[in-house]
């Protein structure tokens, strides 16, 4: 896919040739002509290559390295990830709130679909109850239902009731029945999306 910005963009890059960069100890040049796949954007004065091809090339070169030395690459994701727990922790955390608000905010522009969502949610789960479940089953799953909402309210974190095996799987849908119910946390469920986990 080739990718080129709008004529009027131009004018905000500061036009330089690689000698007057190299000169200037600058580590990008900006001549607006595009490289081999199209790309109208800075360049870099040590190669040449265009910034956009030069990502998407290390990046290729990352996952190759990963996969030829997973090991090694573990141990320095770990590393980094210990050396760094705070940062990612308030990271995740940012990254949560905005997807709850983009959410809510989706929700509100489309209520319809979202109505469309929860009646297709709960036509599923009518499909996935057997008939032959007995009273003292769907005792026990209303009882799952209430310990997750009290659970909730104890303890200042929503729970969720997850299907162990989900009802509309990719690979494989389960039933709305007690012995495939469990409670836990809303952010491990959410994150779970159609996934079969085995545990």
């Amino acid at each position: 896919m080739q990718f080129s910005f709008p004529q009027p963009l131009l004018s905000y890059m500061e036009m330089i040739s690689r000698k007057h960069a190299k000169t200037a100890g600058l580590k990008r040049y900006f001549t607006g002509k595009p490289c081999k796949n199209g790309h109208v954007v800075e360049r870099l004065v040590m190669n040449k290559a265009c910034i956009t091809c030069h990502r998407a090339t290390s990046r290729q070169q990352m996952r190759r390295y990963a996969q030829k030395n997973p090991e090694i690459f573990r141990q320095r994701a770990a590393r980094y990830n210990a050396e760094n727990s705070e940062a990612r922790r308030a990271y995740r955390h940012k990254r949560a709130k905005a997807a709850t608000i983009t959410r809510r905010e989706w929700l509100n522009r489309n209520p319809g679909l979202n109505a469309a969502y929860v009646a297709a949610r709960k036509a599923a789960r009518l499909c996935a109850t057997p008939t032959w479940l007995t009273t003292e089953d769907h005792e026990l799953m209303r009882f799952l239902y209430a310990e997750a909402a009290q659970m909730s309210k104890d303890l200042g974190i929503k729970f969720h009731v997850d299907h162990i095996v989900p009802l509309r799987g990719k690979t494989v849908c389960g039933l709305h029945v007690p012995w495939n119910l469990r409670v836990i946390a809303a952010s491990k469920n959410l994150s779970k999306h159609n996934r079969l986990e085995i545990e």
